[in-house]
């Protein structure tokens, strides 16, 4: 990648970051990769499973945890939601590029023999991992969760979704 993408990432990022935190679009639930809150914030929410344990509910806890995250993020579905929350544009139109079309390959090293070179390959989806912007679309991409999950109490960990369900003790008699 090329100083300049690079600089342009860190452009990007901040642009986004300040419509995101300006108009108030992150979830409260989200824990993870924002500044000011971290995973341990969400330890707080236990409150919760003490509250409903003070007043004999029943506690069920579901627990999703997303394997290679940044790998699975449907493209299409991306940009969808980031033109949702209001990225367009130049902006909206450089990372529709940014994610289409990428290309990657593997290089296989060994200490006796030279490397060995696989085929360059399409990345139909996931988000660069190690790049700026990463963990921010990351963000962006999962930000509706707690809105599909509607009425139930919800916490989101960084790649670790955990859920839990308060039934009163009549409801399981």
């Amino acid at each position: 990648m090329t100083h300049f993408c690079k600089v342009f990432q860190l452009f990007v990022f901040h642009r986004l970051k300040h419509n995101l935190v300006s108009k108030n679009i992150l979830a409260n639930e989200q824990f993870g990769f924002r500044d000011d809150v971290s995973t341990e914030s969400a330890i707080f929410k236990i409150e919760l499973i003490f509250s409903a344990w003070n007043n004999k509910e029943y506690i069920t806890g579901l627990f999703f945890y997303l394997t290679k995250a940044f790998d699975s993020v449907s493209h299409k579905l991306l940009i969808l939601k980031l033109e949702f929350y209001g990225v367009k544009g130049s902006i909206l139109n450089w990372l529709k590029s940014y994610l289409h079309n990428r290309k990657q390959r593997v290089v296989l090293q060994f200490v006796i023999s030279p490397h060995l070179l696989s085929d360059c390959e399409v990345v139909r989806h996931g988000i660069p991992q190690g790049s700026v912007l990463g963990p921010l679309l990351f963000n962006m991409y999962i930000n509706d969760f707690p809105c599909i999950i509607n009425k139930i109490s919800h916490t989101i960990l960084l790649q670790m979704i955990l859920i839990f369900l308060f039934l009163p003790m009549i409801l399981m008699n």
